[in-house]
C-alpha cells in the first residue's frame, strides 16, 4: 500500500507539473514591438529609446527602417540593435510576387538576421503563385511565410479567403494574426488564433472601437473590442511560443505614450494566466 500510494503520489505530482508547464508556457510568448508604431521618427537611436521605454527588448523590423534593397550595409544597423539589448523579432509586413530572384534575396535577409518567419503579402489574384514559389524558400531556409490579414476590404484579411491559400499550401505558409484588423473584418481574433493554431506565427497585438459608420480608430489593447485576456489565455493553452507584438497606429506624432500603456496591458494580461 505504501508502494501504491508513492506511485499515486508522483503520478498527481506529474500530472500538476505538466498542466502547470502547459499554463507556464505563456512565459515563452516574448513581447514585441512592431516599429511601424513609430513611423514618423527617422533615426534607429529613437526606436532604440523608445523600445526600451515600453519596457520591451524586442522589436519587428520592416522596409520602413530596415532595407537590404537600398542599404547593403543593413547588418550594421542589425548590430547597433543586438549591442543595446534588443532583437529583432520578426519583419514585415513585406509585398512578395512572383519574382524569384527578388524572393531569394528577401530569404537570405531573413536568414542573416536570424528571424524565422516573415510577416507578408501576396498579390491579388497571384496568390497561389506567390505562394508555389516561396515554398521551396521556406524549406531551403527554414523560414516560415506569415499572412498579414488587412481586413475587410483585403483581399486575404478574412478566413475564408485564407482557407483557400491554406488549403492548397503547407504550413510553411501561416499567419500573422493582425487582431484589429481581424474585428474589422468582422471576426473575433480569439476565435481566428484558435482556427488557424496550427499556422499561427506571429501575432500583431491592436485594438479597434468602431464608430455608427463602421470607421475604425486605434485604442489602447483592451479597451477596445479586443478580448485581450481572452486571447492570451488561448495562446497559453494552445503552447504558443512565438511573439505577441503590439502595432498602435494611434497618436502619430506622439506615440510612445500609448504605446507604454498598451504594453502594460498586455504585460498585465499575461501576469492574470
Amino acid at each position: 500500500m505504501c508502494l501504491e500510494k508513492c506511485l499515486t503520489i508522483a503520478l498527481w505530482h506529474m500530472t500538476f507539473f505538466q498542466a502547470h508547464s502547459k499554463r507556464m508556457g505563456t512565459r515563452i510568448m516574448k513581447l514585441s514591438v512592431q516599429s511601424w508604431c513609430f513611423r514618423t521618427w527617422d533615426q534607429h537611436d529613437q526606436l532604440i529609446a523608445a523600445t526600451k521605454e515600453c519596457g520591451l527588448d524586442c522589436i519587428e523590423q520592416g522596409q520602413r527602417f530596415i532595407d537590404p534593397l537600398i542599404n547593403e550595409k543593413y547588418m550594421d544597423v542589425v548590430k547597433q540593435y543586438r549591442e543595446n539589448g534588443l532583437t529583432i523579432s520578426g519583419y514585415g509586413v513585406l509585398k512578395f510576387n512572383t519574382d524569384a530572384e527578388l524572393s531569394r534575396k528577401w530569404f537570405e535577409f531573413a536568414q542573416a538576421i536570424g528571424i524565422s518567419s516573415i510577416v507578408a503579402d501576396f498579390p491579388l489574384g497571384e496568390e497561389l503563385e506567390t505562394a508555389a514559389l516561396l515554398e521551396p524558400l521556406c524549406e531551403e531556409f527554414d523560414v516560415d511565410i506569415a499572412i498579414h490579414n488587412h481586413g475587410r476590404r483585403h483581399h486575404l484579411g478574412a478566413p475564408y479567403a485564407l482557407d483557400r491559400v491554406f488549403a492548397q499550401t503547407s504550413t510553411n505558409i501561416g499567419l500573422c494574426l493582425d487582431t484589429a484588423w481581424m474585428l474589422d473584418s468582422g471576426c473575433d481574433p480569439v476565435d481566428i488564433a484558435e482556427k488557424y493554431s496550427n499556422r499561427l506565427y506571429g501575432v500583431h497585438v491592436k485594438d479597434f472601437i468602431f464608430d455608427r459608420a463602421g470607421k475604425s480608430e486605434d485604442t489602447i489593447v483592451g479597451q477596445g473590442n479586443l478580448r485581450l485576456d481572452d486571447l492570451v489565455k488561448l495562446l497559453a493553452d494552445q503552447g504558443y511560443g512565438g511573439h505577441l507584438t503590439l502595432e498602435y497606429e494611434g497618436d502619430i506624432e506622439d506615440p510612445l505614450p500609448a504605446s507604454k500603456r498598451c504594453v502594460e496591458e498586455m504585460k498585465a494580461a499575461l501576469s492574470r494566466l
